[in-house]
């Protein structure tokens, strides 16, 4: 009975030791349609006001890959050129296995919690933005170019762009402990309340709270009335 035992603790921990390990290591698995053989792919970090490279790796029969370890989960971006025309798309690295699927239409990046929940979001506010481009294009069929007098589309667009904005203080009050809330606070902050910002930056993590973005951001707060915000936020233009 005690060898029986024995050998069915083996293979259990040896399972364990694999699934540590894959969890202090990251792997991306990358695809791009339009990619010839050969086309370069940058593994960038953003600063606050450049991009450093980390890796590079060329694309081959429409793949390409990344592997290492990181500590902490850092806002990351995958630059390469098709045709002339330099592409982006703006992830989070942190270790798992994370997948991209790369086109001039839209990307999509899941796999890491960080990553689904940024995906997830932007699938959501583009479908927003897509609708109040919708709009617009319908108004013009249907009443030619001028929108300043049409009140049905002005209060259509409205509603969308609220609808817009409760998602980002949604999105960002979810994420506010990890950089997917940083990262949208920082990129979305005109689109919220001057005592929502306030708010949602008195909740980040220390080390997030001194950085210059964060600075300048309180900087500008200390001008605005608490109750300000950027209304339209129309932008026919996908997120990445």
């Amino acid at each position: 009975m005690k060898k029986h035992s024995l050998f069915i603790l083996i293979p259990f921990l040896l399972g364990a030791c694999q699934q540590q390990e894959g969890v202090h290591a990251y792997h991306i698995q990358g695809t791009i349609d339009e990619a010839e053989n050969g086309t370069e792919v940058l593994l960038q970090l953003d600063k606050e006001q450049s991009l450093e490279v980390l890796e590079r790796t060329q694309v081959q029969n429409h793949q390409f890959t990344f592997s290492g370890r990181q500590d902490s989960a850092m806002e990351c971006t995958i630059t390469y050129i098709i045709k002339g025309n330099k592409m982006g798309a703006t992830f989070f690295l942190e270790n798992g296995q994370i997948k991209m699927d790369l086109s001039n239409e839209t990307s999509q990046i899941t796999g890491t919690p960080n990553n689904n929940n940024y995906q997830q979001f932007l699938n959501k506010i583009n479908a927003i933005y897509a609708q109040i481009g919708s709009a617009y294009n319908d108004a013009s069929e249907e009443k030619g170019t001028e929108h300043e007098e049409d009140t049905e589309l002005k209060q259509k667009v409205d509603s969308l762009n609220r609808k817009a904005n409760e998602l980002i203080a949604q999105t960002i009050s979810e994420n506010i402990a990890n950089p997917v809330g940083y990262y949208l606070l920082c990129r979305f902050n005109q689109n919220l309340t001057a005592a929502q910002q306030e708010s949602f930056i008195n909740r980040l993590p220390i080390h997030l709270k001194r950085t210059n973005a964060i600075e300048d951001l309180k900087s500008q707060l200390s001008i605005l009335p608490p109750d300000s915000v950027n209304t339209d936020t129309t932008n026919f233009e996908d997120f990445d």
